[in-house]
């Protein structure tokens, strides 16, 4: 066996293990900001969103032009 068969049945051992997830706590500060946010009058049912697409077409255009500076 070649160091990458040993490599992948590492890692496929790796992914097939269980895993122990602490539950998450979230501070109060945090969730004092999304109640913010979440009440702001963009935030609520029946406002335009439309602006919502397009950002994120915008961002993943931006993101796909980018390059990696070495």
């Amino acid at each position: 066996m070649d160091a990458d068969e040993r490599a992948l049945r590492i890692l496929e051992d790796f992914a097939r293990a269980p895993r122990e997830v602490d539950p998450l706590t979230l501070s109060p500060e945090y969730l004092d900001h999304i109640a913010r946010v979440e009440s702001l009058p963009e935030s609520q049912p029946g406002t335009d969103k439309s602006w919502v697409c397009s950002a994120i077409r915008n961002s993943r255009r931006m993101y796909a032009r980018s390059t990696l500076k070495q």
